[in-house]
C-alpha cells in the first residue's frame, strides 16, 4: 500500500513537473513573439491563459495515463496543484494579485484537470 502511495506521488511529481516545463517553453515562446511583434493586450492574455490551460490538461493527462481507476480524481488533483502553483508563481512574481481572478480560473482549471485525467485514463 505505501508503495501504490509512493508511486502515484511520484506519478504526480512527473505530470507537474511535465506541465510546468511545458507553460515555461510556450511562456518564452510567448515573450520571443511580443519582443517582435506589438500585440494587443486582450490577445497576450488570452494566450497565457491557453498555455495555461493546455499545461494543466497535458499534467492532467499524464498523471492518470497509467492508472487503473479514477482517472478524473487524478486529473483533478494534479489541476489543484497547478493551480496552486501558477497562481504562486503569479503572486510571487505581481504581488497585487485579484481574488476574483483567482476564483474565476478555478472553476476552468478543475473543469480541465477532470476531463485531462479521463482522457489520459483511456489511453493506453
Amino acid at each position: 500500500m505505501v508503495d501504490n502511495k509512493r508511486r502515484t506521488l511520484a506519478k504526480l511529481i512527473k505530470s507537474l513537473i511535465f506541465g510546468i516545463v511545458f507553460i515555461l517553453f510556450f511562456l518564452v515562446v510567448l515573450s520571443v513573439v511580443l519582443y517582435f511583434a506589438d500585440l494587443n493586450q486582450n490577445i497576450i492574455d488570452i494566450s497565457f491563459y491557453a498555455i495555461t490551460v493546455i499545461g494543466v490538461l497535458i499534467s492532467a493527462i499524464v498523471c492518470s495515463k497509467n492508472s487503473s481507476s479514477k482517472g478524473w480524481l487524478m486529473g483533478l488533483i494534479a489541476a489543484m496543484c497547478m493551480y496552486i502553483i501558477i497562481n504562486g508563481i503569479t503572486y510571487i512574481i505581481s504581488s497585487p494579485v485579484d481574488i476574483m481572478i483567482l476564483v474565476k480560473k478555478l472553476p476552468l482549471y478543475i473543469a480541465t484537470g477532470i476531463v485531462g485525467g479521463c482522457i489520459g485514463i483511456n489511453i493506453k
